[in-house]
């Protein structure tokens, strides 16, 4: 290769790494905890504490839904919203008829681990999660803007059925509801260190790949262009 193409590959090198790195700088990327296995890890931490799993519910799924939606559309976080809708006003209005009740928040978490572990270290949450009472669970995530910032928000709803939990009369059942007071032990406004970590090493794996294999292709070419004098 004469010093003149060794110049164009050195440039063609630099003006795709700098491409790339503008195309990657602009794109948004977003994370979301999963629902199912926050309820995955919520009954491992039942099954290691002898409690019974809690059953997937859909009129609780569709409580949380509608709190998370509620706290984006008016910008809260928080168990009662500021027109006074406590937890338990959702469930019920999601027509499901309970004789206990719970609700844990969080916001700012993407890491599914992270956001169980932060719970069961809060006595509160860890308390809802670990509650003998209940034998049902729905949850929602969703990520939106949230004080001008983009964020995910989680709710986890708990709950037992008035006619399943007891054989006394309904009238005898007080209902309870336990709501965490210290909703959120890590507020974060974006993706946690590991999958930022994570993230980056993959961006940097991906240009480095397409850098090589833009190299090997003009390395190819220029051999195959080049004309062989004896």
């Amino acid at each position: 290769m004469t010093k003149k193409n060794n110049h164009n590959l050195i440039k063609t090198f630099y003006t795709i790494t700098f491409g790339l790195m503008v195309i990657f700088s602009t794109i948004n990327i977003t994370y979301a905890a999963d629902a199912n296995i926050l309820i995955s890890k919520a009954n491992e931490d039942r099954t290691q504490n002898n409690l019974k799993k809690l059953e997937f519910n859909q009129e609780l799924t569709n409580a949380a839904q509608a709190k998370v939606n509620d706290m984006f559309a008016n910008n809260y976080f928080a168990h009662f919203s500021p027109t006074g809708k406590s937890p338990w006003d959702f469930i019920t209005a999601s027509g499901y008829n309970y004789a206990y009740a719970g609700e844990n928040l969080a916001i700012g978490y993407t890491d599914d681990a992270e956001l169980n572990t932060a719970w069961m270290n809060s006595p509160d949450h860890r308390a809802n999660i670990l509650d003998k009472n209940y034998t049902q669970i729905g949850m929602a995530v969703k990520t939106a803007e949230f004080d001008g910032v983009k964020t995910t928000i989680v709710v986890q709803e708990f709950g037992a059925p008035m006619a399943i939990v007891t054989t006394q009369p309904v009238n005898s059942i007080k209902p309870q509801v336990v709501a965490g007071t210290n909703s959120s032990l890590n507020l974060q406004t974006g993706p946690s260190f590991n999958q930022m970590f994570t993230t980056s090493v993959r961006i940097v794996l991906g240009v480095l790949f397409i850098i090589f294999v833009s190299v090997i292709y003009f390395f190819f070419r220029e051999q195959k262009s080049a004309k062989i004098v004896a």
